[in-house]
C-alpha cells in the first residue's frame, strides 16, 4: 500500500549462502584465522606488532613514567627537608616561649609576698602529684 513499485522487490529472497561467496574465489572450509596455511604470515605480522608495540613502551612510555617517578622522588625529599627544617623552628620556638615563661613564672613568684609564695609552691606540688597519677 505505502510502497511504490519503483521501490518494490521483483525477485524472489536469496536462499542459502550463494549470494555470500567471493566471485573469484574458492571457498574456504575453515575460517581464515585458522586455517593453518595462514598461520607463518599471522606469527610474522604478530612479530612485528610486538616489536613495533615493544620498542614504543621503551622508547617513549617508560622514559616518560621514569621522568616522572624521579620528579616525584625529588620533591618529597625537598618537601620533608623543608619539613625537618620548620620542625627545628618550631622546636627553638617552643623552647624559648618556654624559657620565657619560667623566667616571667620566677620574677612573679619572687615578686609575691612570702605567705603567697608558700600558697603557690604547696599548690604546684599537688598538681605535679597529680600529673604523676
Amino acid at each position: 500500500m505505502f510502497v511504490t513499485s519503483a521501490y518494490a522487490e521483483e525477485t524472489a529472497p536469496a536462499t542459502g549462502t550463494e549470494g555470500t561467496a567471493v566471485p573469484g574465489q574458492p571457498e574456504h572450509e575453515t575460517f581464515p584465522p585458522f586455517d593453518s596455511s595462514t598461520y607463518p604470515s599471522q606469527i610474522l605480522w604478530l612479530v612485528i606488532c610486538f616489536g613495533l608495540f615493544f620498542m614504543f613502551l621503551r622508547r617513549v612510555v617508560v622514559p616518560r613514567i621514569g621522568n616522572i617517578l624521579n620528579v616525584r622522588s625529588t620533591r618529597i625529599e625537598q618537601d620533608l627537608a623543608e619539613a625537618a627544617k620548620l620542625k627545628g623552628e618550631a622546636d627553638a620556638a617552643a623552647a624559648a616561649f618556654e624559657q620565657e615563661l619560667a623566667e616571667a613564672l620566677v620574677c612573679t613568684f619572687h615578686a609575691l609576698p612570702i605567705d603567697a609564695q608558700c600558697a603557690v609552691e604547696q599548690h604546684l606540688q599537688q598538681h605535679a602529684v597529680k600529673l604523676r597519677q
